[in-house]
């Protein structure tokens, strides 16, 4: 007895031969840009990680008048040769503003090779002084810097217990002046926070008082020296006084 015959195999419809073999090329293409891709990033990072050709050789300042150039540069701590993409920015500009003179400080890339620290320091609101010195305090009532000599800034002369709030409530009332005013200023006491007196020029007092309202009090000074006089009681907005 003779064995069924086999039948011969189905034949591929080209169609779907067509179609499979579509398929495959765009995998292999896409799995060629993809491979590509990888390798136009390792590029790309090795070109501006690990290149020698964009490091850190110079390192600028800018707006720094207290502190010198070079305490701004050691208080960065970038060496030179750093990768300049890699430099973290937010942590350099923090330890940069940690300098006592420092109010702020913005970090810029220069490529390929260069930093730029651009710098803001305190603003010197009045001297106080103390034991043969001069402090340097800001429109937060905060010292920052000391010096022998005065400077062109009101001298404060305040208990040598003097608080925080009471260094802030005098720099509140001479920050709020005009300038016309503020530069008549040649000095301040205060022995509280609600006993703020300002000493002009021309031997003119005015008695502030406390810090508030100073925006509505530094207003009215003017209109009330316009006048004349040497004493100006402006304590009270609402009940100012002239002597």
């Amino acid at each position: 007895m003779s064995a069924d015959p086999v039948p011969p195999p189905a034949a591929i419809d080209p169609a779907l031969q067509v179609r499979r073999q579509a398929r495959l090329r765009r995998r292999r293409r896409r799995l060629g840009w993809t491979a590509a891709a990888v390798g136009l990033l390792l590029v790309i990072g090795w070109v501006f990680y690990l290149s020698p050709f964009l490091t850190v050789s110079r390192v600028n300042v800018e707006g720094a008048h207290v502190a010198t150039d070079d305490q701004v540069r050691q208080a960065a701590g970038i060496a030179k040769g750093s990768s300049l993409a890699g430099l973290n920015a937010h942590a350099i500009e923090q330890r940069v503003a940690k300098l006592p003179v420092m109010a702020s400080c913005h970090l810029t890339r220069s490529w390929p090779s260069a930093v730029t620290l651009q710098v803001t320091e305190r603003k010197l609101v009045y001297q106080a002084q103390d034991a043969g010195s001069f402090q340097w305090t800001d429109e937060t009532g905060a010292v920052f810097n000391m010096t022998k000599d005065a400077q062109q800034a009101p001298i404060a002369h305040l208990p040598g217990n003097a608080s925080q709030q009471l260094r802030a409530d005098v720099a509140t009332a001479l920050d709020s002046l005009t300038p016309q005013v503020k530069s008549r200023v040649q000095a301040v006491s205060a022995s509280s926070s609600d006993n703020i007196l300002l000493q002009l020029d021309n031997d003119q007092a005015v008695f502030w008082g406390s810090a508030d309202q100073s925006g509505d009090k530094a207003a009215l000074l003017p209109v009330l020296l316009g006048q004349g006089g040497a004493t100006f009681d402006i304590s009270s907005v609402s009940h100012p006084a002239v002597k």
